[in-house]
């Protein structure tokens, strides 16, 4: 331990005295390091805080943007081999656009999708309503 000569307050000495009572403590250097060491895990946890804010609003929210970018350009890929074999097995050359004549299994598809968007919407709703 290193021994230093510090100027206080009055109004402050009265608080340090006070401190010193409630917490127990012989000495107004222990209250002085208590305090200090106290605000230094102040400081970790607020570091600890900020950092882990910065990766869910940063990093996570990107690796999950990523993610879902990867894993749409892979399905459409599967998506349009499977079709172009159809087409191939069926020796089908017209094109006939989704949205001037969508088959009942793409009006199905679409409505699975918003039905499965809309489910997935009011479960995030839930859990932020239970947070607040």
């Amino acid at each position: 331990m290193r021994k230093k000569s510090f100027y206080i307050a009055e109004e402050n000495e009265k608080i340090l005295n006070e401190l010193q009572a409630k917490l127990g403590f012989t000495t107004s250097s222990q209250v002085i390091n208590y305090l200090l060491s106290k605000e230094n895990e102040a400081w970790e946890e607020k570091i600890a805080i900020a950092v882990r804010k910065e990766l869910e609003q940063n990093y996570l929210q990107k690796e999950r943007m990523k993610w879902a970018v990867q894993t749409a350009e892979q399905n459409s890929i599967v998506l349009l081999d499977a079709v172009n074999t159809i087409l191939h097995s069926k020796q089908l050359s017209t094109c006939i656009g989704c949205d001037f004549a969508p088959s009942p299994v793409i009006s199905q598809s679409r409505k699975n999708l918003k039905d499965k968007i809309q489910h997935f919407k009011q479960k995030s709703d839930e859990r932020k309503r239970l947070k607040k």
